[in-house]
């Protein structure tokens, strides 16, 4: 059963596989290719995105950026849609710049940001399991230095849950809780998982 777009949206009202490259691309901020800000798995198939490189490949300890992210993740959707398709039109893996700006953008730019991932072409709101990256770069310092995931299970029959991955347990905590409250979510949950052993493999976890 799909909820309207007339339902109520939680930011009106608000206030305002590794094998890629480099450590300067940790920076969380817009890219001119990527103005539009449209979340994989948001109701366009997406085009597999081309074989990298060697010279683009990350060396050994160097940190993943927004984009190495994000190319899995289109990759993860395109192979979600290809083995179970119903359960990938319910599934949205969110482009890391588009969950920075639902946590830190202006309410316009934010709500606009979370209707495109929510809705279907229809104008439904069929969007039940929300795959977020959340790093620790904020408003005012764009520069992060830590990946963890917020796993948010919006499916109807349930009140919203988050649950927070953290390969370094506490790090992201006030990162993960502004971003679930931004998005109506009052239970969130930490996830239990493997730490991470050294200082660049958080975005691989």
């Amino acid at each position: 059963m799909n909820r309207e777009a007339t339902a109520r949206n939680p930011l009106a009202g608000n206030v305002s596989h590794t094998e890629l490259r480099t450590a300067e691309d940790r920076r969380i901020r817009p890219r001119p290719d990527r103005t539009g800000g449209q979340a994989s798995g948001s109701g366009k198939r997406p085009q597999l995105p081309p074989v990298l490189g060697p010279e683009q490949w990350l060396d050994d300890e160097q940190w993943l950026g927004d984009e190495h992210i994000q190319r899995d993740y289109e990759l993860l959707t395109q192979k979600l849609q290809m083995d179970h398709p119903n359960l990938a039109a319910g599934t949205r893996f969110v482009d890391p710049l588009i969950a920075f700006q639902l946590s830190w953008g202006a309410e316009r730019d934010a709500l606009s940001a979370w209707q495109r991932i929510i809705y279907d072409r229809d104008h439904h709101d069929v969007a039940h399991f929300l795959f977020l990256p959340v790093n620790d770069a904020g408003a005012t310092d764009p520069n992060g230095t830590h990946w963890s995931l917020l796993l948010i299970d919006r499916r109807p029959e349930r009140q919203p849950v988050a649950y927070h991955y953290d390969s370094v347990q506490g790090h992201n905590d006030g990162p993960a809780e502004r971003l679930a409250a931004r998005l109506g979510v009052t239970s969130l949950q930490r996830a239990g998982m493997a730490p991470q052993q050294n200082s660049y493999d958080c975005g691989v976890f």
